[in-house]
């Protein structure tokens, strides 16, 4: 699995502040998408030197869905992962646990697309651009907590990486 380290750029890895800035990568990577990110977090006061800014590297899109990928029998179409994938591969990798909440929906069931938004789309829950059903299964099965707290409650729990341990001789085990 990709590393948060791997996925983020950290404003904070040095105390210098730097005189321009620098992207480099493939055609469609998402270079433009990020210098337009990085315009309009300036524009909008978001470049305060106490502000925590993290920005994803664009190729890491791809590196998520290689490993999801390389964790599901069937090929997935070439889109990239779901932000909320995205979301969960960094959480895993910097909390314990991580609890998310109607990733796989509940009895709860609706067809709105984030419960902030008032748009209906069914699309949104089973997936018709990013590779949902692929995510969702993963997530199921990357579960620690119970079939109720999953369907009743609405929640997945799982253990973030560095709650993991493999072991020698095949066998692993939760700390």
């Amino acid at each position: 699995m990709a590393t948060a380290h791997s996925l983020l750029v950290n404003n904070n890895y040095s105390s210098h502040p730097s005189g321009g800035i620098y992207i480099h990568g493939s055609v469609g990577v998402g270079k433009s998408m990020m210098m337009d990110l990085f315009y309009s977090m300036c524009a909008n006061g978001l470049s305060i030197p106490e502000e925590d800014v993290h920005l994803l590297r664009p190729e890491s899109l791809w590196s998520v869905w290689d490993w999801l990928q390389s964790h599901t029998k069937w090929p997935l179409a070439p889109n990239p992962p779901s932000s909320g994938f995205l979301g969960l591969v960094i959480a895993v990798n910097m909390c314990r646990i991580v609890r998310v909440y109607e990733y796989v929906p509940s009895m709860r069931l609706t067809q709105k697309c984030h419960y902030y938004e008032e748009d209906v789309n069914l699309g949104c829950t089973i997936g018709i651009w990013h590779p949902l059903a692929a995510e969702k299964l993963l997530a199921l099965a990357m579960n620690s907590g119970t079939d109720l707290q999953i369907f009743r409650d609405g929640y997945l729990s799982i253990k973030g990486v560095s709650s993991v341990h493999c072991g020698g001789g095949g066998q692993s085990g939760v700390h």
